[in-house]
């Protein structure tokens, strides 16, 4: 009877591992990882991204680790070009576009920025 123990054990164990390496690439938390298509985990990372408030970061053809780095990169290009108000056309060798929908004291958008078959879509929100 032993063998078969150690067998199903051994089985258990193989399955359970496979499970889990199923899961993972679907996650998109790993920053290595080039995405077809999907969304990075920005979460804790919300205002660290340059802009007072990223509320999603989208990737295509690239690892969320670079769209991250491209977010950053974005936002201190809109900086540069007018602060808290400026806009970016170009970035790291993406082209840009954004669209706004403005409140009193702020303004909410949405960033696309594209270079081959990759593109990193933003949505974000910004005190003036």
């Amino acid at each position: 009877m032993r063998p078969v123990l150690r067998t199903s054990a051994a089985l258990g164990i193989a399955v359970l591992a496979i499970a889990t390496l199923a899961v993972i690439p679907n996650a998109a938390s790993s920053s290595d990882v080039v995405l077809e298509r999907g969304s990075c985990n920005i979460s804790g990372k919300e205002t660290d991204l340059g802009a007072s408030y990223v509320t999603s970061v989208k990737a295509r053809n690239t690892s969320c680790g670079k769209a991250l780095k491209l977010v950053k990169a974005y936002h201190g290009c809109r900086k540069d070009n007018g602060g808290a108000n400026g806009h970016c056309d170009k970035v790291d060798g993406y082209k840009c576009d954004e669209k706004r929908e403005s409140a009193p004291a702020q303004y909410y958008a949405k960033a696309k920025c594209e270079k081959g078959g990759k593109k990193v879509i933003q949505t974000y929100q910004q005190n003036t």
